[in-house]
């Protein structure tokens, strides 16, 4: 347990929820206010009564300096974060806001002895938290909304502060940014806005209806936000729904020292990107990744695009995020459909790695291997001009049938699942070619089951098939695959026409 400091305006229920959280851990719990009192004899109406508000925030800088010295619990003022000093001070511990709407902060306080809003409390509430939230935000590792019942809120800061937390890092020199994976990940974007945006000063939320309807969609940022609903799934990706957020972003005014969030899935990470890529030719954009599938791979490495006619991801542009946020609790909400799209996308890591024992049981350290494969291989090759396109494994097939099920119907095959369906394909590719033992082929059908994905083609023309791979933006002009081999998983261009067909063929007609 390290370091824990409570900030929120009056009333949000910091000296409340401090001690219970203090004897829950077996640390110390201190009030600055308190600590205030016994290093000078006032109190803190006192204080600022008869001294004025700046002379009290020194002796609260003071007094929280004392507090910060071993594992602890504080509770702070509502103002302690308008004082340079005790921002500092604040950097050396974990922070957690509490946020409250106003009308529960006026009840709460009504009647107690604070100068600072005795002429109207209401009033000077909205005034303060006007004045602060950027504050709070700044300082904040995590955001919290208080509530009535104090023992739920204990349960949910303590997931927060004791949950594992992984940071992975893509070094890009000064594009360089972490991916954060751990329970409860969306809580921290306040903070990382107010640290790597700091002259923001609105923030455009592009998410969905259907998001915003879950239980864990408490996002609060400290800044005006703007929230722009697209539709849900791959039908996002359009020309005609980009231009639509380009124009929300323009008449909500965002400028270029503010930014794009996304709230979602692969296919809203792939279109708030593109967006934030184009508007203003580029503003800054954090991913906040709700799905699997998003988490393991569409909110990492900067690929933004959407989808035309002629195939998908074909309009897009490379545009890196300010941060990552890989929420694990938001995945519980996810419906199996959804599930299985990621796993396509982790089976494809898994395979990469060689970590052939995995199992859908380790979901923690499945999204932690997967980021760790793609955030190191995003460092080491940015544009795909070398080793980032082994990530395309199984993709050319995938990507294919894809555009050839979304002819059909919008919904008939997800991500994951054709990457599962290109991945068996690859693997039958790689044997016809002498690459691989053809025991290869049930060991990757059976890692494909063990994570319930399917490795059949289904009913596809071959020649639409091959139609679509050849214009797949990463053919380079000939059929190129990445396939398994005597080296291991490689970039094997040239590959000859006739022999993808009779691969083809040969797939479709297996049981």
């Amino acid at each position: 347990m390290a370091r824990l400091v409570l900030v929120g305006l009056p009333g949000a229920g910091k000296s409340t929820l401090a001690p219970l959280l203090a004897d829950q851990w077996g640390v110390a719990c201190l009030d600055t206010d308190d600590v205030v009192r016994e290093m000078t004899g006032r109190g803190v109406a006192d204080w600022i009564r008869d001294a004025g508000e700046d002379a009290f925030r020194e002796v609260e800088a003071d007094a929280l300096e004392r507090a910060l010295v071993d594992d602890v619990v504080v509770s702070t003022g509502g103002g302690i974060v308008t004082s340079e000093r005790s921002r500092r001070s604040l950097e050396s511990a974990l922070v957690l806001w509490l946020d409250a709407p106003l009308d529960l902060l006026a009840r709460r306080i009504d009647g107690g002895d604070r100068p600072l809003v005795a002429d109207d409390p209401r009033v000077r509430l909205a005034e303060l938290n006007r004045e602060r939230r950027p504050l709070y935000a700044r300082v904040a590792t995590w955001t919290l909304s208080s509530e009535p019942r104090p023992e739920n809120l204990v349960t949910r800061a303590r997931a927060l502060v004791e949950d594992p937390v992984s940071i992975h890092s893509v070094r890009l020199a000064e594009r360089s940014y972490d991916v954060v994976v751990a329970r409860g990940a969306r809580h921290r974007l306040a903070g990382l806005l107010a640290r790597l945006a700091p002259r923001a000063r609105r923030v455009a939320f592009i998410t969905t209806p259907t998001l915003r309807e879950q239980p864990w969609w408490d996002l609060e940022v400290g800044l005006d936000p703007v929230v722009i609903d697209v539709p849900d799934g791959e039908s996002a990706k359009s020309l005609a729904t980009l231009e639509m957020v380009c124009e929300r972003l323009a008449r909500a005014g965002l400028s270029r020292d503010d930014v794009v969030v996304s709230v979602g899935g692969g296919a809203v990470c792939d279109l708030a990107g593109f967006a934030a890529a184009v508007y203003l030719r580029g503003v800054r954009v954090v991913h906040v990744a709700t799905t699997l599938l998003a988490q393991v791979d569409a909110a990492i490495g900067g690929k933004t695009a959407v989808d035309i006619p002629a195939g998908k991801n074909l309009v897009g542009a490379f545009h890196q995020p300010l941060g990552v946020l890989c929420d694990l609790e938001v995945l519980e909400t996810l419906p199996e459909r959804e599930w299985r799209s990621g796993w396509g996308e982790v089976v494809k890591c898994v395979l990469l790695t060689g970590a052939r024992d995995a199992s859908p049981g380790d979901v923690r350290d499945l999204v932690n291997l997967s980021v760790a494969l793609k955030a190191r291989i995003v460092s080491a090759d940015e544009r795909e001009g070398g080793e980032r396109a082994l990530l395309n494994y199984g993709h050319t097939l995938a990507h294919a049938i894809e555009a050839l099920a979304l002819e059909r119907d919008v919904d008939e095959l997800r991500h994951g699942e054709a990457v599962a369906v290109g991945l068996a394909f690859a693997t039958r590719l790689s044997t016809r070619l002498g690459r691989v033992d053809a025991s290869r082929i049930s060991e990757v059908d059976a890692l494909l089951s063990r994570f319930g994905l399917s490795s059949r083609l289904g009913e596809f023309s071959t020649e639409r098939v091959l139609e679509f791979m050849a214009r797949d933006k990463k053919a380079h002009h000939d059929l190129t695959f990445v396939l398994d081999g005597p080296r291991g998983v490689e970039v094997v261009p040239e590959v000859d026409v006739d022999v993808v067909r009779d691969t083809l063929e040969t797939m479709k007609g297996e049981s």
